[in-house]
């Protein structure tokens, strides 16, 4: 914790709330009082009392922060207080407390060095040690306990669940300008290492560019930016931020990507999909290049804004792709066709499709121009591929929803059903969750629900109103086990002091209360309690939220043990809040909007934007849903980028001859377990490059990707000249190693379960 010491005593008039007093002194002046020559023994001694008091908690060396949130903004009258204080203390020996300011480093140094100290113990059990692990716990949901809610509740439970969703589009674009600066940096770090007979592009430019991106995105990484709890003109300008970070990164992406496209001559490319289509006609052929971001060869349908229905795809080999061209209804009156097509793209590379207009029998015959139709009967409608098979019943309000799921793979069926409902919201702002009552299902105010088939994408879409929609969809093609998933796309907006959830409810499991979300890296249990012997409504229901960074879950736990039994999981695009009510339950939230001022903003929780929120739903064995859970959330987080190229006259095999259709920059793709995390040049004038390798399965969550694993990495990167190796801490900042100049002979890196390593290397092209 970094609030400042204080010092809370009884207070005899009102029991709810003590009398406390602090060192808090940009605060108020009553109970975080100046030092003054008139108070300064008063003041020492009750700063002395709290030191003696907290050393006979722990030791003789203790760490006591001054300041707080929002501090230090004048900077002078927290440094002259500490000084006065300080000083004082320190030349009366009788308080026998000696104070100095440090940073965190020297305090563990000084807490090893006392002879006092046991040493430091690793097991979470053993509460002797100095720095024990917390364990399977961590800190979440935070609360607080305010007077003013015991006088009007009863109760001072205050769960700071709201911000895992509060203004979930800007938590969106953030997650999205995060996908970008990743391809960013990788095509910029793969292009300068390459080896290309053209002009060369201006690299330091182009770093600077990058660099503009990488400074936004730190910014929002603050635990005021991406939790939604800044101030309007402060999430305005954060999004300005990202927005002129989008551009410039766009920008070097275009060169970095012209550069490695070129076989005599710089191509032009551009980040817009208007490029494809600026002039297409029968005599030309454009161009979609799509970048994988991932170690991992990757063969998926994609999806491409498309403002006609009249084009046809061809890959590099001058051989027609099968395409469907689908009218989207989800954005209301803001329609748009997007065309899909298979693709397949090497790891940490690229491979080019080419579009031109529809003119030949054959050409016509391998693509499909799908409008969704509306639904007037009542019969089930099914959505089926090889792997999965969704039933959908009629329903009140004139939509269709989720009632039933087969998983052909494992030849399962579940009894699954999917509602959108509401929270009322009773005392809610942007930290904050506190519902007045359970949710209840939101009542359509236009239904309407729409059947889209084809041989790429079938989709159903259930329009509730003019700016809450949900589309259903599955990918026809494709027969891998990671494929065994359904997507739902939510367009959601909720009226003043609403929290509108998507619940799932599965008849065959029973989850014992347990469920699962991830903190961005690994699983964390999430067990359903009572907290404080609080068993008030809006405390049951706050009280079980939690973060999701990219995946919750929940598991019939009787027959977790044998991997056999059922889980079901959703995967994410943004962080939000998910819980699991009840057993066989799990639902995320999507969109919130409070009436109650926070104190510290003086703002209420305004928003009326729609949101836009994406999953990935899958339901299958524990075993199944284990093996293949990394790997499905990061490809889902990490989608092909597609790069366009203008329009050229002449046919594919004339316009793909002056480029370098696909291209790995590796050797041969990274296991399964490994995942290449960072690929960072350090500077524009430097070779030297960050790599970050993370082992994304935890121990024992598969029989063998559960393994540790070893990478001969010269192996994999031969396309590239490398020296100089050494591996530093996570941040690239200290050397772990004494010679950081040594030759490369064997580079071989062990990773163990959820293990990162980081190393800097020198990447030249050969």
């Amino acid at each position: 914790m970094y609030a400042p010491a204080s010092l809370c005593t009884p207070n005899a008039t009102n029991p709810v709330q003590s009398i406390c007093t602090g060192f808090d002194w940009e605060a108020d002046n009553v109970t975080n009082p100046s030092i003054t020559p008139e108070n300064i023994a008063q003041r020492a001694q009750i700063f002395v009392d709290i030191c003696k008091m907290r050393s006979s908690y722990y030791h003789n060396k203790l760490l006591l922060p001054f300041g707080n949130d929002f501090r230090f903004q004048d900077a002078d009258i927290e440094f002259t207080n500490m000084d006065m204080l300080m000083n004082y203390i320190n030349n009366n020996q009788s308080y026998g407390v000696q104070i100095r300011y440090s940073t965190a480093i020297e305090y563990f140094d000084a807490v090893m060095k006392n002879s006092s100290v046991p040493e430091p113990s690793l097991a979470a059990e053993d509460t002797n040690g100095t720095f024990p692990v917390l364990g399977v716990s961590d800190y979440l949901p935070y609360t607080l306990c305010y007077a003013s809610d015991w006088v009007n509740y009863t109760t001072c439970a205050n769960f700071w669940t709201g911000y895992f969703t509060s203004y979930p589009e800007l938590k969106r674009y953030t997650r999205e300008r995060d996908q970008l600066l990743r391809v960013g940096e990788l095509t910029y770090s793969i292009a300068r290492a390459s080896a290309r007979n053209v002009t060369i592009p201006n690299w330091d430019k182009m770093f600077d560019r990058i660099n503009i991106l990488r400074e936004a995105s730190a910014v929002l990484n603050h635990h005021d930016a991406i939790t939604g709890t800044a101030k309007t003109d402060v999430r305005a300008d954060y999004v300005n931020m990202l927005s002129n970070g989008t551009v410039a990164t766009e920008k070097s992406i275009e060169d970095a990507m012209g550069f490695l496209l070129a076989t005599t001559r710089p191509v032009h490319v551009s980040t817009s999909s208007k490029a494809l289509f600026e002039g297409l006609d029968g005599s030309s052929t454009s161009s979609i290049t799509l970048v994988n971001p991932l170690a991992w060869s990757r063969d998926e349908v994609v999806k491409i804004p498309c403002p006609r229905e009249d084009v046809v795809v061809y890959d590099a080999t001058g051989a027609l792709v099968l395409s469907q061209v689908l009218l989207d209804i989800s954005g209301g009156d803001a329609r748009t066709w997007h065309l899909y097509f298979q693709a397949e793209v090497p790891a940490l590379g690229y491979a080019t499709y080419y579009l031109r207009t529809a003119s030949s029998s054959l050409e016509h015959t391998l693509r499909t121009v799908s409008v969704p139709e509306k639904v007037r009967g009542q019969q089930d409608m099914f959505l089926e591929n090889d792997q999965v098979r969704l039933r959908f019943v009629s329903s009140p309000g004139n939509v269709f929803t989720l009632a039933g799921m087969t998983n052909k793979l494992e030849g399962q069926d579940f009894e699954v059903t999917q509602q959108l409902l509401t929270y009322p919201g009773l005392v809610d702002d942007m930290y904050r969750f506190r519902p007045a009552a359970p949710a209840s299902p939101y009542v359509p105010e236009m239904g309407q629900t729409y059947f889209a088939t084809g041989p790429l994408v079938q989709e159903v879409t259930v329009v509730y109103s003019a700016n809450v929609s949900q589309t259903f969809r599955l990918y026809v093609s494709g027969s891998t086990p990671t494929q065994a998933y359904f997507e739902v796309e939510h367009h959601a907006a909720v009226a003043e002091a609403r929290e509108m959830i998507s619940r799932y409810a599965v008849s065959n499991i029973t989850n014992l209360g347990r469920a699962y979300t991830d903190n961005g890296m690994e699983m964390r249990t999430r067990t359903r309690r009572v907290y404080f012997n609080d068993t008030a409504t809006w405390s049951m229901i706050s009280g079980q939220y939690y973060p999701v960074v990219t995946t919750a879950s929940i598991r019939d736990e009787p027959t977790s043990a044998s991997g056999a039994g059922p889980q079901f999981t959703i995967f994410t695009k943004q962080p939000m809040g998910g819980s699991s009510q009840e057993d066989g339950s799990l639902e995320v939230m999507l969109q919130r909007r409070g009436t109650f001022k926070h104190w510290s903003l003086n703002e209420t929780l305004n928003d009326t934007s729609t949101a836009h929120v994406s999953c990935r739903v899958m339901l299958a064995s524990k075993k199944l849903s284990e093996n293949v859970r990394p790997q499905t959330s990061l490809e889902f987080n990490n989608p092909l980028y597609p790069v366009y190229g203008y329009p050229q006259n002449g046919t594919v095999r004339d316009v793909s001859r002056g480029i370098v259709s696909t291209y790995s920059s590796l050797s041969k793709m990274f296991p399964p377990n490994v995942h290449l995390l960072s690929m960072k040049a350090l500077a524009p004038d430097s070779p030297y490059t960050i790599l970050r390798l993370q082992h994304i399965y935890a121990q024992g969550q598969d029989q063998i990707l559960s393994q540790s694993v070893s990478l001969q990495m010269d192996t994999y990167m031969q396309k590239f000249n490398l020296t100089n190796p050494y591996e530093t801490s996570l941040t690239g900042t200290i050397s772990l190693q004494e010679d950081t100049s040594r030759e490369l002979t064997s580079w071989n890196v062990r990773l163990d379960p959820l293990q990162m390593r980081t190393y800097i290397v020198a990447l030249d092209p050969i």
